[in-house]
């Protein structure tokens, strides 16, 4: 079972509260809005903020639960953390460093620092510094090309990365004065910026996600593949890659050990279950696009392309209207956990979808195991 809302014309990332009573988003600008979340009618949700700080797209939004402070990032190079004060949001310039666009952004688990992804081939670890009052950073490099995607392990230690120079990679992101030793399968002393482990893929990694045991690493490329890492102490990661039907994911995000969801240029999420030890592809999320096979959406594109070069032709109109079969309409940039067994879309069609995980039974199966 599926739930709509269209908030505006574009929708490129989204990010809940702790209480999923608030919602910030970014249509595909320099603004960010924040809603107060309402039922399906649109009516409900009401317009709560617009914060104005970047001068470019903004790239990457986080909501901290527990400290109920925004995170954003922007194609301006900059980086914001925004807390409310009086049911004013308030920016805080921080100090990333970067001569390229921010692409991604990620709390760490304890919300004591964020790791800022860029087009620079750097990662910037910020982390707040008291006796002068901003947020400083350290970065994080060794990639060959822009990083699209950022990922924490729960022991507020370990960060993963996504990077078009198709690589996936595992780095020692803590930061003296803020982080003590901590145990971690790849032994305990290691120093900031350490590369831990490196995976390779077929094209641009999109997205990276841990599982919430992080003993779990999953990650996409555009290769329309999906590939899932056991970390074991003491003992070299194992990879196990699977490709998958119709096209690339932009984004993933594990539901429970065993599940994983993800979403992109095609319009359903498709569920990843992990059964006996080895992961499978689960049904599309959305039933109206699952029963279509990739050629036959190649054939009725095509079909839609003769169509209109025909109608041209005779009619001399120069448009025809087209609709998916699907909730939404257009590539899906972002997906987020919303709850339990709920996550959330949002696209380029403007639609922001929550997605019932109950409604599978194979995926309810491993949420249990």
């Amino acid at each position: 079972m599926a739930k709509e809302v269209r908030l505006t014309t574009s929708l490129t990332v989204h990010a809940w509260n702790k209480d999923r009573s608030q919602i910030a988003v970014c249509p595909n600008s320099k603004e960010i809005f924040i809603y107060k979340a309402g039922s399906l009618d649109v009516a409900t949700w009401k317009l709560l903020h617009i914060l104005e700080g970047h001068d470019q797209i903004v790239t990457g939004l986080d909501w901290a639960p527990n400290t109920n402070r925004l995170l954003s990032c922007s194609q301006d190079r900059n980086a914001y953390v925004w807390t409310n004060e009086k049911d004013e949001w308030k920016p805080t310039l921080v100090l990333i460093r970067m001569n390229r666009a921010a692409t991604c952004c990620k709390w760490s688990p304890k919300e004591d620092k964020f790791a800022v992804g860029s087009s620079a081939k750097s990662v910037a670890i910020c982390h707040f510094e008291q006796e002068n009052n901003w947020w400083v950073s350290k970065t994080l490099k060794k990639h060959n090309s822009t990083v699209l995607s950022v990922a924490w392990h729960p022991n507020n230690v370990l960060l993963a990365t996504g990077s078009s120079d198709f690589r996936c990679r595992i780095f020692a992101a803590l930061v003296r004065g803020v982080d003590s030793r901590t145990s971690t399968v790849f032994g305990d002393r290691l120093k900031f910026g350490d590369l831990l482990a490196e995976f390779p893929a077929h094209g641009w990694v999109h997205s990276v996600s841990f599982s919430p045991s992080g003993d779990r690493l999953a990650f996409v490329s555009h290769d329309s593949a999906i590939s899932f890492v056991k970390l074991i102490a003491g003992a070299a990661p194992e990879m196990a890659t699977l490709k998958f039907r119709g096209l690339p994911l932009k984004s993933i995000v594990f539901s429970g050990e065993n599940v994983v969801v993800g979403a992109g240029h095609a319009s359903s999420p498709i569920v990843f279950v992990n059964k006996d030890g080895a992961w499978q592809e689960g049904k599309e999320l959305d039933t109206g696009a699952g029963s279509i096979q990739p050629i036959q959406k190649k054939q009725s594109t095509v079909a839609a392309t003769l169509s209109m070069f025909q109608t041209q032709a005779s009619r001399g109109q120069t448009k025809v209207e087209t609709s998916l079969k699907s909730i939404h309409q257009n590539t899906i940039y972002a997906v987020q956990t919303c709850g339990a067994d709920q996550v959330t879309t949002s696209g380029l069609d403007g639609k922001l979808v929550t997605w019932d995980l109950k409604t599978l039974p194979e995926a309810m199966a491993a949420l249990k195991i």
